[in-house]
């Protein structure tokens, strides 16, 4: 399949990125898979959830780029996520971001790094320690690449893993909670804000324009999406020790906590979605041409986002709308967006007037 032109591969792409079941990864397909480029393709959507979609849906060097980009920063999550001890976990980061000079260059894997052959708690940790011992197929994919693209790659991996060595001393020494609304935005930054800055930037390398963003238009963008991976994932991050609100000290020690842990997601919630128009503000700062892959991808994860908030509200017990939205349907509104300006104006604004609406009823329910 990765032998066929990129725009004929991009519908079964999207199509898997989209409906990919994260919990059952083909494994063994995955450790066969010796091709680079179908490599990437096909380990994407297990380690990437809706971003494999919405990546396809772009041009295809960008979206090549963006999906080299992105299994990188899912390598340095593995890592924060699985290897024990401040130190190790630490020393391990910079070792992962040290194989790339500030020129692009990238020095060889090592054979075995000890942390990748852990026991995986679940089929989405399998998936992306696969990933993590099989990274030489990413590195064959990385060389392919232009140099300006490559040495910008290095950039966002040293930064990543920089945000998360901070973030997990944090972690460390706060016992597991991070502390108020500054870690907890400075955590979203560390996580999405990097990757959306490369993302902003590939736009403007290709459409040869440089585009201007504002820093807290890329914070409030970064908390838009991170939440969206926060909220899902409190019980099994609480499991594993690691709380992102204060309220849910209490929660990492008592497993009857889900009145607490209730409230909390509605309020990550509601957080989130007072980011939205930041997310609006990043898209219309690209100055996307009449026609264009790229705006399609940016409606693409707006829709997947406000359904997960939509799904995760009606799951703390908040009623809203939105969340029967099928995938199909999100697909189709993703690609008429791509072809006419005039409707993905209209479709972005009617998306925020609902997130707005998710975003009063989330209030309430705190009152």
């Amino acid at each position: 399949m990765s032998r066929l032109p990129f725009a004929l591969r991009r519908p079964l792409l999207l199509w898997q990125g989209a409906t990919a079941k994260r919990q059952d990864p083909p494994l063994l397909l995955l450790e066969r898979l010796e091709d680079p480029e179908g490599f990437l393709w096909a380990v994407l959507p297990y380690a990437a959830r809706s971003f494999a979609a919405c990546m396809a849906m772009l041009p295809e060097p960008r979206a090549r780029a963006s999906a080299v980009a992105y299994l990188y920063c899912r390598i340095l999550d593995n890592a924060e996520d699985l290897v024990p001890g401040l130190d190790r976990k630490s020393e391990t980061l910079g070792r992962l971001a040290a194989r790339f000079t500030e020129d692009g260059d990238l020095r060889d894997a090592e054979r075995a790094e000890e942390w990748s052959n852990v026991a995986p708690r679940d089929g989405q940790d399998a998936a992306n320690l696969l990933l993590s011992r099989k990274v030489e197929r990413i590195d064959r994919v990385y060389r392919t690449l232009s140099p300006p693209v490559r040495s910008r790659i290095a950039v966002l991996v040293h930064r990543m893993a920089a945000a998360m060595q901070r973030s997990a001393r944090w972690f460390h020494d706060q016992g597991g909670v991070l502390h108020g609304d500054d870690q907890l935005e400075e955590y979203c930054y560390g996580v999405i804000g990097h990757p959306l800055e490369f993302s902003v930037w590939l736009h403007g390398e290709a459409s040869g324009q440089r585009v201007a963003m504002a820093p807290s238009v890329v914070r409030g963008a970064a908390q838009f999406l991170q939440l969206a991976n926060v909220t899902r994932d409190l019980e099994p991050d609480l499991a594993h020790g690691v709380a992102y609100h204060p309220d849910l000290r209490g929660a990492l020690r008592n497993s009857d906590s889900r009145e607490t842990i209730r409230k909390v997601r509605v309020r990550l919630v509601g957080r989130a979605l007072a980011q939205a128009p930041a997310y609006l503000a990043l898209v219309e700062a690209l100055s996307f041409p009449k026609r264009s892959l790229d705006r399609g991808a940016a409606l693409l994860m707006l829709l997947f986002t406000a359904r997960f908030y939509a799904r995760c509200l009606t799951r703390a017990e908040v009623p809203v709308r939105m969340s029967h939205r099928s995938t199909a349907r999100i697909l189709t509104l993703a690609a008429r967006a791509a072809w006419s300006r005039k409707f993905a104006a209209t479709q972005f604004q009617r998306e925020l007037a609902d997130l707005r609406e998710m975003s009063k009823l989330a209030g309430e329910a705190l009152r």
